[in-house]
């Protein structure tokens, strides 16, 4: 840039040729785009001029270019945009009008606050609106049949690229070779040995010979790297680069279009949804000018046929180094899979290629190689706070597969949910609970959960949570509809005392090797924070829908006015004292309890009609409080009261006996940790939490999955039920369901019951 093309773009801009250009600045924007500000001086006054800058900036020549790039296809471009513009007598408005031009820069007559740094949905829509008028005149001037057309596009021959060319796949090939290869040298001993370079460039010649449909289709005149960061909104939108112009399917520029914002998790979605919208607005642009529009079936195909290469450009052109990066690796599984080269059959985006190679090392197999790994989504729902997957690897241990079924948890996708598990620590709680509780028992070796709870192969609290499938070994959870017999409650309490004694037995162990009074809150601080019941505002939140659900149900199942009234008043305060009985005690012993014990965080193996054992699962939301506390909200979760009735007092007599048994093998003396008069008392004292507690939720565990699935599909109305009120699901699910209609008005009678008992014990 210099004073004398400045002087010319004021002068032009202006029309006037009285004016001096007292300086100018450059500033670089987006790229390739710029900003030039000048300041000139016209009748004694010193103005500013602004205008948009493109440099040419030369491409890489070891990188992928389906169109090559020059300023002379620029140049062509725009002469022919004239002609276009003569021949058809439309104005294009999709080009910027050029100030200035040369092989360095493009000086566009416009203001630099139309350059967008982010953009949104609406952009992104006008972006392929404009690419269809582009793409549907160019058309019209090839069907064109006026005399005075100066260009046969087809026979340009700067025009003619070949973006399935020799040199192209070779640097694809080339690309994808040196990713293999650093892969394998870093995770050794998996399916990546088995692919060699033939096989690779095999598989894109196969891609290459599909796409020979490419010469039959509909060609236009193209942009050849329309991407979002090539766009100006000022504010319609117009094209500021013209280099790659080709004679190609139009399709071509619309997949470049889609990669240029997409991420990996979307790129699929994208396409799908610019497919049809981009089909849409080119027909009714064709119609303008009176053309027969492109067959629908014959479009399909083409865009079916050029996806995938396409698709593997998008993943090549993510890969960037450090090559062994977690990003990378799925990036080249994603290529794999397209050239059919990949045992992993990734469909999304779960797990990852290392994540899956330390859990092979996990398995404490013999001499393992990695041969495949796919994910399958749990479509029966089995919790809120995570997003549940079926993980398969497949093992070659000396020539023999094996297949290793396991689960996976991830972050849940709900937004909402997601704040929550955040707020609440889900994943730190549990990825800790096996990293570190877990192997602290095994460092004083208290074996006494195993086969209580299931294996973990993996853990990290910001990605997901690896375990052992029990449902490929027969275990099954239970519907908190149906009513658990006598059996089940007895063997869940086998399993819950030992959990509780394992906490009691490592203190206590601890403590004798120490010298000192050891309590595990103590190093547990963050592990135990408070999931449901503090003054965190997400948390508060819930807790409130929680609350108004309840003050809904005394107003359906209390028909007296003024007792309904009074309840209400009860019952908020009730819901108050939440906060306080969750805290650890200081009257009794406390020990780590599960604190979420309903019917989907346990899981059952039954044989020839008997439960043969039970796991318990979902360490997502323990705290630190006596045993009675997990004990009796277990009990009040996951019984009705005809079975409370008869068989509470056997619940409360048989875990106090199992306790003192697995304390006594670890040399321990229950006297010393919980009297059996402390412990009846502490029942006592947790009714009230644990009644409360079931009721809110009850709200929503109890809801047939008909009414409540559609309403957790929707972030809005899934928001509304955790961190809203839940009044209108209370009443919808009342409405159209007697078994909800029973139990919550057998669990409000009793809530009633409790709080009067506990009134008139404060008054006496």
């Amino acid at each position: 840039m210099n004073f004398n093309i400045c002087n010319d773009l004021v002068s032009k801009s202006l029309r006037c040729s009285e004016i001096i250009v007292r300086k100018f600045d450059e500033q670089k924007l987006k790229p390739p785009f710029g900003s030039l500000c000048i300041h000139y001086e016209r009748d004694e006054l010193v103005e500013k001029y602004h205008f948009v800058t493109k440099k040419h900036e030369s491409h890489q020549t070891n990188d992928v270019h389906l169109f090559k790039g020059s300023y002379s296809k620029e140049t062509l471009t725009h002469t022919i945009f004239e002609d276009i513009h003569n021949i058809l007598g439309v104005s294009l408005s999709f080009t910027p009008e050029v100030y200035f031009s040369n092989e360095h820069m493009t000086v566009f007559n416009l203001d630099s606050a139309y350059i967008q740094d982010s953009y949104s949905t609406e952009h992104i829509d006008v972006g392929i609106s404009v690419l269809a008028k582009f793409h549907a005149v160019s058309l019209a001037y090839i069907r064109s049949k006026s005399i005075h057309k100066r260009f046969d596009l087809e026979n340009i021959k700067i025009f003619q690229d070949d973006p399935l060319s020799t040199k192209n796949l070779n640097i694809i090939i080339d690309s994808i070779w040196e990713m293999l290869n650093n892969v394998r040298e870093t995770y050794p001993n998996t399916f990546l040995d088995d692919i060699n370079v033939q096989d690779v460039q095999k598989a894109l010649n196969k891609l290459r010979k599909d796409l020979e449909h490419l010469d039959k289709c509909d060609k236009v005149l193209i942009n050849g790297n329309y991407i979002f960061n090539h766009l100006l909104f000022c504010p319609d939108c117009k094209v500021g680069d013209f280099f790659h112009t080709s004679y190609q399917s139009p399709l071509f520029d619309l997949f470049q279009y889609v990669s240029s914002y997409s991420s990996e998790k979307n790129w699929q979605n994208n396409s799908e949804k610019s497919k049809y919208l981009y089909y849409e607005m080119l027909q009714a642009e064709l119609t303008k000018y009176n053309i027969i529009g492109l067959v629908f079936q014959e479009y399909t195909r083409t865009f079916e046929l050029l996806k995938p290469f396409m698709r593997l450009l998008f993943y090549l052109g993510n890969i960037k180094q450090p090559l062994c990066e977690t990003s990378n690796i799925l990036n080249l599984l994603e290529i794999l899979n397209i050239l059919n080269l990949s045992k992993t059959g990734l469909v999304e985006h779960v797990i990852s290629f290392n994540d899956c190679y330390k859990i092979m090392t996990n398995l404490k197999m013999e001499t393992p190689k990695l041969e495949s790994f796919k994910t399958k989504t749990q479509h029966v729902r089995n919790g809120f706070l995570g997003q549940h997957y079926d993980l398969e690897i497949e093992l070659n241990c000396n020539s023999q597969l094996t297949r290793h079924p396991l689960f996976l948890k991830a972050i849940p996708k709900s937004e909402a949910l997601q704040e929550f598990a955040n707020t609440v620590g889900s994943f730190f709680k549990e990825t800790r609970f096996y990293d570190r509780y877990i192997k602290l028992l095994e460092d004083y070796n208290i074996d006494i959960l195993i086969d209580v709870v299931p294996k973990c192969y993996f853990a990290d609290e910001f990605k997901y949570i690896v375990l052992e499938n029990l449902v490929a070994r027969g275990f099954s959870t239970l519907s908190p509809r149906d009513n658990i017999q006598n059996e089940t409650m007895t063997e869940v309490i086998k399993i819950l005392v030992k959990l509780h004694a394992s906490c009691l037995i490592l203190e206590e162990l601890i403590g004798r090797k120490t010298g000192e009074e050891y309590r595990l809150f103590n190093d547990f601080i963050r592990e135990f924070k408070e999931p449901f019941y503090s003054s965190v505002p997400v948390i508060d939140s819930h807790k409130n829908s929680g609350r108004g659900g309840l003050e809904a149900l005394v107003e359906l199942v209390i028909e007296d006015e003024r007792e309904m009234i009074a309840l209400k008043k009860l019952v908020v305060e009730a819901c108050k004292d939440q906060n306080d009985f969750a805290k650890p005690s200081t009257k009794w012993r406390n020990t780590l309890c599960h604190s979420d014990l309903w019917t989907k965080n346990f899981m059952v193996q039954v044989e020839d009609n008997q439960v043969k054992n039970v796991m318990i699962i979902d360490f997502q939301t323990y705290r630190y409080a006596p045993p009675a506390q997990d004990l009796m909200a277990f009990i009040y979760l996951n019984s009705c009261k005809l079975m409370r009735d008869k068989h509470l007092n056997s619940w409360l007599e048989l875990y106090y006996e199992l306790l003192t048994e697995n304390l006594r093998d670890y040399g321990i003396d229950i006297k010393s940790i919980l009297s059996k008069r402390d412990y009846k008392e502490s029942c006592e004292f947790y009714e009230q939490f644990s009644v409360t507690q079931s009721i809110t939720h009850f709200q929503v565990i109890l809801a047939p999955s008909d009414i409540l699935e559609p309403l957790l599909l929707e972030e809005e109305s899934c928001e509304k039920i955790f961190f809203g009120t839940r009044y209108d699901l209370v009443m919808k699910v009342w409405e159209h369901d007697e078994l909800y209609r029973k139990r919550l008005t057998e669990a409000i009678l009793e809530l009633k019951k409790c709080l009067i008992s506990k009134q008139k014990a404060e008054l006496f």
